[in-house]
């Protein structure tokens, strides 16, 4: 046998005897979502999964402000946090007018926050597409914060679709609370959910982040209370903290006496002008664009009584706690996606 007929049978051997590759992955590479040049970041799942998780209660009217695109956080829902609230009730018609849209993130924000943010990147282009202006202006509460700076860290081809992003209560830098959370779910319930592990400070889902996306990469503002009970430090080093943002404490402009919370706050006023002034300008906010005026909601105790709120903001931190407690639970922090590694924002811990 010649050394051609040799290489030719070796040749014909492995063509044969290769392991064939099963429809249903052959089907799952077909389908997921395409990644456009110039993003790290990739998709997970088809397209049309991500655009049926966005929904915009009043249409799209192209409005002259352009769509507005609302990210709940951790085991919340857009109906929870924002439906009966000025940014689904009042947003619409104020500045310029806006068309508002969210997203139900999957397994309520709980899971994997690289998953998490997948819906978002996907929704910032897919919503720029039929915006008015061409761009989205970005409202998050909690976690939500953290699923938008990691989609425009990740998917940086998407930031020229960005008019403004404001982050109400974002956990920037993770929260302090997140090991006695997860401390106490692991001794009684036997794990804690991927998200809550990958916010607690020294994650390394954060320590990833932090690497470029320590700072403002699109107009940001970063809006927060001395008196979250959630999201903490607030006081003293900021986890809301962004550099190159607005950052903007609620009691340096409203006083003490403003004591909104957690869960309060995307129902209070002054986040809410705030908001619209940098959604209107595509900039950072201004604070003094804000009167004084602007804190009256949360002066006149009327959190409760604004918006129909009929389900009651102890209703919802019920059912968040209720989700959360039902939710999928792991011992360890989910590894980080290939990509994460491939770009150099860490050196460790990726699949």
């Amino acid at each position: 046998m010649t050394v051609f007929t040799l290489l030719k049978a070796v040749l014909l051997a492995t063509t044969v005897y290769a392991a064939a590759v099963p429809r249903s992955e052959l089907v799952a590479r077909q389908s997921t979502c395409p990644n456009d040049a110039g993003n790290a970041g990739t998709f997970s799942q088809p397209c049309s999964t991500y655009s049926a998780a966005i929904a915009c209660p009043n249409g799209i009217q192209g409005k002259a402000g352009g769509i507005v695109f609302l990210v709940h956080g951790t085991s919340g829902s857009p109906q929870g946090t924002w439906a009966n609230g000025p940014y689904v009730q009042l947003l619409p018609s104020a500045g310029p007018g806006f068309d508002v849209c969210w997203v139900t993130l999957p397994s309520a924000a709980l899971g994997d926050a690289q998953a998490t943010a997948e819906y978002v990147a996907y929704g910032i282009k897919y919503l720029a597409a039929k915006s008015k202006t061409g761009k989205v202006g970005l409202v998050s509460h909690s976690q939500g914060g953290l699923n938008v700076q990691w989609a425009l860290d990740f998917w940086p081809a998407y930031r020229s679709m960005v008019s403004a992003f404001v982050g109400i209560a974002p956990d920037f830098h993770g929260t302090g609370e997140g090991p006695l959370a997860c401390l106490a779910e692991n001794i009684t319930l036997g794990g804690c959910q991927p998200s809550i592990i990958q916010q607690t400070i020294g994650s390394h889902f954060l320590g990833a982040l932090l690497s470029k996306g320590n700072q403002a990469l699109v107009p940001t503002t970063s809006i927060f209370t001395s008196y979250d009970e959630i999201i903490q430090p607030e006081n003293g080093p900021v986890t809301s903290q962004l550099s190159g943002a607005s950052n903007i404490r609620v009691q340096t402009y409203c006083g003490a006496g403003d004591t909104v919370e957690h869960t309060e706050i995307p129902y209070a006023s002054y986040p809410y002008f705030l908001a619209v002034d940098a959604l209107s300008r595509g900039a950072p906010a201004n604070p003094a664009a804000v009167p004084f005026s602007g804190c009256s909601w949360a002066l006149s105790g009327n959190y409760l009584q604004l918006f129909q709120n009929g389900i009651g903001l102890l209703s919802e931190d019920l059912t968040a706690a209720a989700t959360t407690l039902t939710a999928m639970r792991t011992k360890t922090e989910p590894l980080l996606r290939p990509y994460v590694c491939a770009r150099g924002d860490a050196s460790s811990y990726c699949s």
